[in-house]
């Protein structure tokens, strides 16, 4: 059997010398204690922009940018005091009109004399951040334009109100809440009253701006809890989570009071010499346990107000002895 050759240490493979000058990463030799560059391989100018030779006596601490000068040194500290690589970014002073990034590998480097030294081995990925500079400013768009999209697809575009979706889907929690708690919630739905007539004679225009208001109404006086929502037309409807149906109802008679104190264009031309609106309010549990039963329940509530004398508001409470079919819908 041939005799295997063993070898015995790195040496036998290169000098550290050799490898120093071969590596294609800047390397540097630094003092322990002032970290003055006393070696610098031949990759360093690509780096530095200066020739090996002419970096010798300088600290290294002075192409580091400004900003990232306290926290370097600080890292640098560290490094000297470990016999494993600390690795850290870095910011370097601009050269040549260009910021540069650098990953540094450094730790404490024993020489032949048992001295020893700090050595720097460094990277440039200014090129990877540029890339995720640019990666967190496309990332950051998509966040802009998602959460753009997401507001387009529950917000009503007329009056800026959540709309039905939305509602549906916070409706929906609501509900589910209300199953693991013993909690209530109510629903106010809000009809405009002789719509059609303030269409018809101011045209829709008009009658689109009217709905705009009220979207503007809704919004700043809603409380906290309040969910307001544009049901469809000119129907709005309000969550009230937390609430009994006299709660509820309260809540129903501000929002009617405001609306038909307000100097809306073409108010006193309407039947009622005002803009007013209709109301119904029914809550859980007494109109049902489901959404979909309060919401009819509220409904019909809304069309007692109708059928009698409108801007008004009623609770399905107030008409559980009323009949339970829906009189006939009326503008």
């Amino acid at each position: 059997m041939s005799e295997e050759k063993i070898i015995s240490s790195p040496s036998q493979l290169a000098s550290y010398l050799d490898l120093f000058m071969r590596l294609l990463d800047s390397v540097f030799l630094l003092d322990r204690e002032n970290f003055t560059i006393l070696e610098a391989n031949d990759a360093s100018e690509r780096l530095l922009n200066q020739k090996p030779e002419d970096l010798r006596g300088k600290s290294f601490l002075d192409f580091i940018d400004a900003d990232q000068l306290e926290e370097a040194n600080k890292k640098f500290r560290i490094a000297r005091r470990k016999y494993y690589p600390l690795e850290f970014e870095i910011k370097l002073r601009p050269l040549v009109h260009k910021e540069l990034y650098i990953h540094v590998n450094a730790c404490s480097l024993k020489l032949n004399d048992e001295s020893e030294v700090l050595q720097v081995i460094a990277k440039d990925i200014t090129r990877e951040k540029e890339a995720q500079k640019v990666l967190e400013a496309y990332m950051a768009e998509l966040k802009k334009l998602n959460e753009k999209l997401e507001l387009l697809s529950t917000t009503d575009e007329l009056t800026q109100l959540n709309n039905v979706r939305r509602f549906r889907a916070r409706l929906k929690e609501e509900y589910e809440r209300s199953r693991r708690y013993p909690i209530r919630y109510g629903i106010i739905l809000f009809d405009v009253d002789n719509f059609k007539h303030y269409n018809d004679t101011h045209g829709h225009p008009a009658g689109d701006e009217l709905l705009r208001i009220l979207g503007r109404i809704f919004k700043e006086n809603a409380r906290a809890t309040d969910f307001p929502a544009r049901y469809g037309g000119e129907e709005f409807i309000i969550l009230c989570p937390d609430a009994t149906c006299e709660s509820a109802k309260l809540v129903a008679e501000r929002y009617r009071k405001i609306i038909e104190s307000h100097p809306f264009p073409f108010a006193n031309q309407q039947p009622l010499g005002k803009v007013s609106v209709s109301v119904g309010v029914a809550s859980s549990p007494e109109a049902g346990s489901d959404p979909e039963t309060i919401i009819k329940a509220a409904d019909k509530a809304l069309y007692y107000s109708k059928e009698h004398g409108r801007n008004r508001t009623t609770s399905f409470l107030e008409i559980q002895a009323q009949p339970s079919a829906r009189p006939s819908k009326t503008s």
